[in-house]
């Protein structure tokens, strides 16, 4: 690089204007929100697309390959992408580049030393990841679907560091239509099965980290700061160890439940399971604005601010995922069975019990990353270690014997155990954080929930008044209101919401 042209990419990086322009927090919860719930859609509908041509047994199979993959994806992390978020945001514009740098190139390196490792020793390392020995047959593939989702991970971290959300967005976008486009595409035009799926998983991720390269508000030079690398591994390695335990805890009873019962299992579990981890991943982009900005509110010492917005989130969040469980449990089946086929109705008593366990799980991840964002990293480890083990032990004693839906439960008791905890730990933290609402919400969501059960009402007239009837007593209750969804919804919208309120009260 010539000098002067050096010179230029440093100032423009050092300027106090930073290249990238702050959204708000709506805008940031917008963009993020609504690559991530175009993401999920275009996904839900290569899922039923995949379910209908695919047998279950093979599908199943696709599944295990999926969580191997994942696992190896966050294998190659080794705690650089996952502390980059937190680093940029906090740092001076001085920093940013070298932090970038240094993330990129050390990914880099870690990912082809994997899949080293995965090409030349192949059955070893396919029979540690997977006993069972189906996916010997798709090894060669595992490198490629891992080189391009780990860049991919390690560019948006970048990116939610800049809150460059639009640019997040857009990425989504790209990588999910394409690979909905080439997933029908293989599995209707070309009749490739399972290898149709790999195809478009690697090129539409490909394309993704193309678009986040070209994008990404430094120079482009690959090199490694080691003072700075080791200071990023210094403050992940607690993160990634908390990132593990969410995956196993998470990906586990896919592994067991392929090695106890078979990948059709697998497969009703996978289809169970996949509207929660579509919320999950729709809570994760409200997560992806949330972190850095309670990271920059907590730096400032604007404490009163943090708190606030920590409890508009818990208040919030808790809502609208007791709302969408209650949903499951009334209408689950008949969900199930239009998306995805008849042939998936067992899933249906999975996709209830998840749903109601995600509720709290949502709770406790939010208290997560703000004990991240405090600078306990290590606290917000420990919480989650208990949440994880007890996940991991459920599975294990309740797979033999509950089989299918042994995971669910499990899941469910374990969030329920993990959310007092991290309570604790914030206040141990001197973060102040309120429980009565979603106290509240939780208590009403299992009565109406253990209503339609006694009942198990057939009249689609009286499931829809049960819902209705939950929602009625969270806004008497006061669970929720309009200043909490101030986060999600535009100001406009807000303030006619208040003036009609405000009209309402006069006439009375």
């Amino acid at each position: 690089m010539p000098p002067n042209m050096k010179h230029t990419e440093e100032h423009r990086m050092t300027d106090s204007t930073s290249p990238v322009r702050r959204p708000s927090f709506f805008q940031g919860v917008t963009y993020t929100g609504a690559g991530t719930a175009l993401n999920i859609v275009f996904l839900f509908l290569e899922t039923m697309v995949a379910v209908r041509v695919l047998d279950t047994e093979t599908y199943g199979v696709y599944a295990l390959l999926a969580v191997v993959v994942n696992f190896l994806v966050m294998i190659t992390d080794v705690g650089s992408t996952t502390s980059v978020t937190q680093l940029i945001a906090s740092s001076p514009n001085t920093r940013q580049s070298a932090l970038v740098s240094s993330a990129i190139t050390f990914r880099l390196i870690v990912i082809v030393f994997v899949s080293i490792i995965i090409l030349s020793l192949q059955q070893t390392a396919i029979f540690l990841l997977d006993p069972s020995m189906v996916l010997l047959d798709y090894a060669i593939y595992i490198p490629m679907m891992l080189i391009a989702v780990s860049l991919d991970e390690s560019l948006q971290a970048i990116l939610q560091g800049y809150q460059a959300f639009r640019h997040m967005a857009i990425a989504n976008g790209l990588r999910t239509v394409l690979r909905l486009i080439l997933s029908v595409v293989f599995l209707l035009i070309f009749h490739l099965g399972m290898k149709g799926l790999i195809y478009s998983w690697v090129i539409s991720f490909s394309v993704a980290v193309v678009y986040e390269y070209f994008v990404l508000p430094y120079s482009r030079r690959l090199s490694i700061d080691w003072g700075i690398l080791s200071e990023m591994l210094r403050f992940g390695f607690p993160l990634q160890l908390n990132r593990f335990l969410w995956f196993v805890s998470a990906r586990v009873d896919v592994l067991l439940l392929g090695m106890f019962i078979g990948p059709s299992a697998v497969a009703l579990f996978e289809v169970g399971g996949r509207i929660p981890n579509a919320l999950v991943r729709l809570t994760q982009s409200y997560s992806a604005v949330y972190f850095p900005t309670m990271t920059e509110l907590l730096s400032k010492g604007e404490n009163y601010k943090a708190h606030r917005l920590l409890n508009r989130s818990l208040r919030l969040l808790s809502f609208c995922m007791a709302l969408f469980a209650l949903i499951s449990v009334i209408f689950g089946q008949q969900i199930i069975n239009i998306l995805f086929s008849a042939k998936y109705d067992a899933s249906s008593t999975v996709f209830s019990l998840l749903m109601i366990g995600l509720q709290m799980n949502v709770l406790v991840t939010l208290m997560g990353y703000t004990l991240t964002s405090a600078g306990y990293p290590g606290r917000s480890l420990t919480a989650n270690a208990i949440r994880e083990t007890l996940i991991v032990v459920a599975d294990l004693v309740l797979i033999p014997f509950l089989g299918l839906v042994g995971p669910a439960y499990g899941k469910l008791a374990a969030y329920y155990v993990a959310n007092p905890i991290s309570v604790w730990m914030l206040r141990r933290s001197h973060i102040r954080v309120l429980m009565s609402p979603y106290i509240k919400q939780t208590t009403l969501l299992w009565l109406v929930t253990v209503l339609f059960w006694w009942l198990q009402p057939q009249n689609i007239l009286i499931r829809i008044l049960m819902v209705v009837i939950f929602i009625a007593l969270n806004i008497a209750l006061s669970t929720i209101s309009h200043d909490d969804m101030e986060l999600v919804l535009p100001r406009t919208l807000i303030k006619r919401l208040n003036r009609r309120k405000e009209i309402v009260s006069h006439a009375q």
